[in-house]
């Protein structure tokens, strides 16, 4: 393999303008793909920073008569959910809440949550530094506690010893009990607001109001027990929903179950994968120009082409010496656009992080790397078909005579050996404008990405 790879590299040495020309357009294309799916795999495909993930899913009041309302509940009704539900092993809720910090440091304002411990616990994350809570109520001896995130505490100076000082919140003194690593978040994604990640928890506490079935601003999360499905788990939901129905809601009152991941990602799905189907078609596109510019080149090469061919050169030889001279290539396509897929990662990320879920996320790592070494292998094998489609239906007395012909002549025939030829040169033709505005369009989508709506509104 490294014999025809450094083939293909000597190969290039006499056209290495064509070589620049076709590693840049590959660039363009390789990049393009791999930036839209690091986005991709970020917010779609890497699963939840929770202990068993595939398993956790979020619980959200309904209506029987409109099945795409969504409600957030109360403290009184979640409380039946968990005593009365056979389906979950983690169950709890929190209530998300903006802080004021105002010490240490300059006064800041804060997103958090006030969890119930047993969400925090179950979530099978432990902090960094310290612990969780554990106590279900929020005031021992006097003392509130808090855990706060990785963000927050490198803002007040990464103290290593930070654990059992106080911070000041909403004009309460909190003693810090833990720091949670980097990429923890609790939610994984807020539905109903901005995209921001917590920056501190707090053991949840409902008092006065905040304990009656009008006071519905609480979202839970649950953990299915293994062995059950999700079907079997919304039934339960819906079991339970409808006994609270008889005893203190309207007669339309219901629960849904969705995975958090569904929750976060369905108005934008669409839109990445769109945006992926408009980016594998500008490499399809780039791989077609690639192949025509060393379909030019191999008419240049047609005479050295018959001479192998006449003295019985293997066609299996011949694919895997034009597939090494396009993986150099491609190889170098591909490291330019890892490149440019760092940039325009950025350039995604300052457009539109507000309206992409988990966009804290979304970086080019090992996977993203792999992806685009497949794209470049897999373009290398796309565009090095034309030539070698040419060179075995070329005639070897018919190559010659053509290796011996004007360059014009030279040029006719190759394109006469491609018998498709007259049949694909039209829509060839046709499709440059169409091209011009797909990628016109493309842009379009990346620097004006439409707002996700909100998909929850507290029902108080």
């Amino acid at each position: 393999m490294l014999a025809l790879i450094l083939h293909g590299w000597r190969a290039w040495k006499s056209a290495k303008g064509v070589a620049l020309l076709a590693a840049v357009a590959l660039a363009v294309g390789i990049g393009s793909t791999t930036a839209i799916y690091t986005v991709i795999h970020a917010v779609l495909l890497k699963p939840l920073p929770y202990q068993h993930a595939e398993r956790w899913v979020s619980l959200f009041g309904a209506e029987v008569n409109d099945p795409e309302h969504y409600s957030s509940l109360s403290h009184p009704d979640l409380l039946e959910y968990q005593r009365r539900n056979r389906v979950f092993d983690v169950f709890g809720w929190y209530k998300p809440t903006d802080f004021n910090l105002t010490s240490p440091g300059q006064p800041q304002r804060i997103r958090g949550g006030e969890v119930m411990p047993s969400l925090a616990g179950g979530v099978g994350v432990n902090p960094s530094l310290g612990r969780w809570f554990q106590d279900a109520a929020a005031e021992q001896n006097g003392v509130f506690l808090a855990v706060i995130s990785d963000a927050l505490w490198k803002r007040l100076g990464a103290d290593a010893g930070i654990l059992g000082k106080t911070i000041t919140l909403n004009g309460r003194l909190y003693t810090v009990l833990g720091v949670m690593p980097p990429w923890f978040r609790l939610p994984v994604g807020e539905v109903y607001m901005d995209e921001s990640r917590s920056d501190v928890w707090v053991p949840l506490n409902p008092q006065g109001d905040e304990l009656n079935r009008s006071y519905a601003y609480y979202f839970c999360y649950a953990r299915i027990k293994p062995g059950v499905t999700l079907a079997q788990a919304e039934q339960d939901v819906k079991r339970v929903a409808a006994e609270l129905a008889r005893e203190f809601h309207s007669p339309g009152y219901t629960a849904r179950l969705n995975p958090i991941l569904d929750i976060l990602n369905q108005e934008i799905r669409s839109a990445l994968l769109l945006l992926l189907g408009a980016a594998i078609v500008l490499l399809v596109i780039t791989c077609a120009n690639v192949a025509g510019l060393l379909l030019a080149r191999s008419v240049a090469r047609a005479r050295d082409t018959a001479v192998r061919v006449a003295l019985g050169a293997a066609r299996w030889r011949l694919a895997l010496e034009y597939f090494a001279e396009g993986l150099v290539v491609s190889l170098a396509g591909a490291a330019g656009g890892v490149l440019l897929s760092f940039w325009l990662v950025r350039v995604v990320l300052s457009l539109a992080a507000g309206d992409i879920p988990r966009s804290d996320d979304i970086a080019v790592d090992r996977t993203v790397l792999a992806f685009a070494l497949v794209a470049a292998v897999l373009s290398s094998a796309v565009f090095s078909l034309a030539p070698l489609w040419q060179a075995v239906r070329l005639h070897r007395t018919k190559s010659s005579a053509t290796a011996r012909a004007p360059r014009r002549e030279r040029a006719a025939a190759a394109c006469r050996a491609f018998w498709w030829w007259p049949r694909l040169r039209w829509p060839l033709l046709c499709s440059r404008p169409a091209r011009c505005c797909w990628r016109s369009w493309t842009a379009c989508s990346v620097s004006t990405p439409a707002s996700i709506p909100t998909v929850c509104s507290p029902s108080g």
